[in-house]
């Protein structure tokens, strides 16, 4: 996947278990290593405004976890420098969290 402008990880990482995220992050950010990456995620904040969902549950019985938007922000933090984020406000933010970061990699490293 090397050499790619941008990766997207929409609605992915809630599928991953939490053990095997730094596999992730060395995928996309050791390996790939492209220009801009682009992630989503379900805002565990905003859940609670599912009306049928029940209390403590998962929008998706393949879910892993939710994490709140200081949960993700946190993850995100331990990423390559040269971020731009978008955050949700509000009582409950939005339904999904994204997060972009751009990246010019040095060139000893393509």
């Amino acid at each position: 996947m090397k050499g790619y402008d941008a990766a997207v990880l929409m609605e992915v990482i809630e599928h991953v278990d939490p053990p095997r995220l730094a596999a992730l992050e060395h995928a996309v950010f050791g390996t790939a290593r492209p220009r801009a990456v682009v992630v989503t995620t379900p805002n565990a904040e905003y859940t609670v405004r599912y009306e049928t969902l029940e209390a403590g549950r998962m929008r998706h019985r393949d879910h892993r976890f939710e994490w709140t938007r200081a949960e993700f922000a946190a993850w995100a933090e331990g990423w390559p420098s040269g971020a731009d984020t978008w955050s949700s406000s509000g009582r409950w933010g939005r339904s999904t969290r994204s997060w972009a970061r751009r990246h010019s990699w040095p060139c000893s490293q393509k």
